[in-house]
């Protein structure tokens, strides 16, 4: 993998730091999305669909 990487070596706290930030902002953003559709949803239209 450093073969593919030109200038990066395997622990660089920058990139680790940037690849850690890059998964937290994913991980936010997949369950924030449907967190919010699921938020607008009358509780008693919930339950009455089930």
């Amino acid at each position: 993998m450093s073969d593919q990487l030109f200038g990066v070596k395997p622990w660089n706290p920058v990139m680790l730091a940037l690849s850690a930030l890059t998964l937290s902002l994913a991980a936010l953003l997949a369950s924030a999305i449907p967190a919010r559709r699921a938020a607008s949803v009358e509780p008693m239209v919930a339950l009455r669909n089930q």
